[in-house]
């Protein structure tokens, strides 16, 4: 980790100097008035390389992790697969039942929302239904969130 550090100094180092001989913007001032950017102006480390990058727009480059994305979007993917799997399941199972006394209660939460709602106090099966649908609800948000802006 150090050497890590050593390296982006003397990177850090170099890059000023080259600035040094230029005005750039100062990345604290309200305006585009020209002022001199130092390093000793600014704490080693996340700030002073945020100070460099801010002072010219074409400088700004930040690692995209595009793999490490793509990976997550695979795992989401398979992960909504298993609910969605999960949830035919219990169709499934519904559909065998629903000429069944207890069937009754499955066929109105198949069709009625209000109904879901109702029974899930008092209905294992209409609670396993319902947390099923809140969980496939909430990833579905989050992977739609994510694919569209990664």
């Amino acid at each position: 980790m150090a050497f890590l550090q050593h390296i982006l100094k003397l990177q850090l180092l170099a890059a000023w100097k080259w600035l040094s001989t230029r005005h750039q913007k100062n990345p604290d001032s309200q305006g585009d008035q020209p002022s001199e950017v130092t390093p000793d102006e600014y704490l080693p480390g996340f700030e002073e390389v945020a100070a460099f990058i801010s002072t010219e727009d074409e400088r700004g480059m930040y690692r995209r992790f595009r793999r490490l994305a793509a990976r997550n979007l695979l795992y989401m993917q398979s992960e909504v697969a298993s609910l969605e799997h999960k949830l035919h399941r219990i169709g499934q199972g519904d559909r065998c039942k629903i000429d069944t006394p207890e069937g009754v209660n499955a066929f109105q939460c198949a069709i009625d929302w209000d109904s879901l709602r109702r029974l899930e106090p008092t209905d294992d099966e209409a609670r396993e239904r319902l947390a099923l649908i809140m969980d496939i609800r909430k990833l579905m948000r989050e992977y739609r969130s994510y694919s569209v802006f990664s």
